[in-house]
């Protein structure tokens, strides 16, 4: 998967969020699309959406680490 920018996994999380919103309200959403990968929900799914928001989430925080030249992955710490 390449590196997305900060600013575009925002709007999609924006849109997630938008997403969840609505199955809260009971709205139906049809469709929700993050890259060219889809998901249609014909009942309310709250779980996927929110799986959906947290790895999202994820990424952005490493996608500003990224743009801000910190390291993405850190040391394994050991204990005894």
């Amino acid at each position: 998967m390449t590196q997305r920018s900060s600013t575009d996994i925002a709007a999609e999380l924006s849109e997630f969020r938008a997403a969840r919103a609505a199955l809260i309200k009971g709205e139906r959403v049809e469709s929700v699309n993050r890259d060219g990968r889809g998901m249609r929900l014909s009942s309310p799914s709250l779980s996927d959406v929110n799986t959906a928001i947290r790895e999202l989430e994820r990424e952005y925080d490493q996608a500003i680490r990224v743009e801000a030249g910190e390291p993405v992955r850190h040391a394994i710490g050991t204990t005894y």
